[in-house]
């Protein structure tokens, strides 16, 4: 902006100088309206801790959420927790859903049995094995 501002004290065209002017009004609107967004995005800061909250809490406990949620948490739910909507048939009723990955990394970690070898010690070995 300083360079068009630097222009218009060199120039003594009329036509010019108009030109120059509309072109530096149009350039501090430009930088009120990005200075404005800047303002406003540092505030999205604040509601996405508030988020981040709300989507921790979830993940301890999702069957609590979904049993006593409103509409909103449920949503929230099944996005947190499949990949895809869930279809549903008229004749097959709910199809096979298609799990988020913290949700298959945590069901893993769950049900299986861990592969490890276990270490020999002083006590007996495990009957797992």
């Amino acid at each position: 902006m300083n360079i068009w501002l630097k222009k218009i004290e060199t120039y003594n065209n009329e036509v010019l100088l108009k030109t120059y002017e509309k072109k530096v009004i149009s350039l501090t609107l430009t930088q009120e309206s990005l200075e404005e967004k800047l303002n406003n995005s540092q505030q999205d800061n604040f509601q996405f801790d508030k988020a981040l909250e709300r989507v921790l809490s979830f993940m301890q406990n999702p069957h609590e959420t979904w049993k006593n949620g409103q509409l909103k948490d449920r949503l929230l739910v099944q996005k947190l927790v499949f990949t895809k909507p869930l279809e549903y048939s008229l004749n097959h009723g709910f199809g096979t859903p298609e799990y988020s990955l913290p949700i298959k990394l945590f069901s893993y970690s769950v049900s299986e049995k861990s592969c490890l070898v276990e270490m020999r010690g002083i006590e007996p070995l495990s009957k797992n094995l």
